[in-house]
């Protein structure tokens, strides 16, 4: 799979930015044999940093496109998970937040990133994918005791042997599979 491949689940296409109310892509990512990781380069992430700590809260404070929807610190809540987040503040970069769902964030699994998308205040709305329920019926499958390996006949094996005790020296051990014995015999 290549990098950043637009995700081609059905349910990945129709998100959208609890913060902006805008659709947001949702793109694959793998290296060889890796299963994908999903993340959302589009949508507004809280984790990123801003310059001014007004700038962020302007940002954390919209909700569905709406400015200033969140005030009074409920700026600080996730809309996503409704967890607290808490402000971070990085000499060099500026300020973000720590907490709360983070949509740049790759996922392995794209089905729990569906439904982290489209919760609100963490509830997950009923529409939501879900996971397929298991399979009706024996919850464990009676096993069978493996068959028996083939094994070599006893002319086989003596004949391995003949065949490789002149290749070895007078000191070494040959062992053929199901028989034992000395080289030196």
């Amino acid at each position: 799979m290549a990098l950043n491949v637009p995700a081609s689940q059905g349910y990945l296409k129709t998100l959208t930015c609890a913060y902006t109310g805008k659709p947001v892509t949702v793109l694959a990512v793998s290296h060889g044999d890796r299963p994908p990781l999903y993340f959302s380069p589009d949508a507004f992430d809280p984790s990123e940093f801003h310059k001014t700590p007004e700038d962020l809260f302007a940002h954390l404070g919209t909700r569905n496109g709406v400015r200033n929807a969140a005030r009074n610190g409920r700026e600080l809540v996730c809309p996503y998970t409704g967890a607290e987040m808490a402000i971070d503040h990085v000499k060099e970069f500026g300020f973000r937040t720590l907490g709360g769902f983070c949509p740049s964030e790759p996922q392995a699994d794209p089905i729990a990133f569906a439904r982290a998308m489209l919760s609100r205040g963490g509830k997950v709305p009923k529409s939501a994918p879900r996971y397929a329920p298991p399979p009706r019926g024996k919850l464990h499958a009676e096993s069978e005791p493996p068959a028996p390996a083939p094994g070599l006949s006893d002319a086989a094996l003596a004949g391995a042997e003949r065949t490789l005790r002149p290749l070895a020296s007078p000191r070494t051990t040959v062992t053929v599979q199901g028989l034992k014995g000395s080289g030196a015999d």
